[in-house]
């Protein structure tokens, strides 16, 4: 069985599919957990700090190992697809869509992903602190 251009388009499209699934899990996750500790009946409870601040925590420490790999991941598979372009010689008119495949390096990304993350946790530890912006 050979493989075409594209299947491997179609398997670097899948691979990015996935890796935007985890990226939209976690920015679920990060704004539902700031929004309830921004609530009016978010933490005035101090015993839900700790436990929102640690599920919150392990949950973004899960997910970055996902996004991380999944972007590794993503990166093999443009390499793939520019390799195996560059061996078949594609048509010029298609050369801007390869070209065009520049994901992202593991390391900014993950960086990314733990400055969203500890965003999140000082916002949750912000509201716990009553340091509510001024309304007005």
């Amino acid at each position: 069985m050979s493989l075409t251009l594209s299947d491997a388009l179609s398997h670097y499209r899948a691979t990015l599919d996935k890796n935007h699934k985890f990226w939209g899990y976690f920015q679920l996750v990060a704004s539902a957990t700031a929004a309830f500790a921004w609530s009016s009946n978010g933490l005035k409870n101090s015993q839900l700090l700790l436990p929102l601040a640690t599920a919150f925590a392990v949950f973004a420490i899960l997910n970055w190992r996902l996004v991380v790999e999944s972007q590794e991941e993503l990166l093999v598979a443009a390499r793939c697809v520019k390799d195996y372009a560059s061996k078949i010689g594609v048509p010029d008119e298609l050369l801007p869509m390869i070209q065009a495949i520049k994901p992202d390096s593991a390391l900014r990304v993950g960086v990314w992903h733990a400055v969203l993350s500890m965003a999140t946790l000082a916002a949750v530890g912000w509201a716990h602190c009553g340091l509510a912006p001024s309304s007005g």
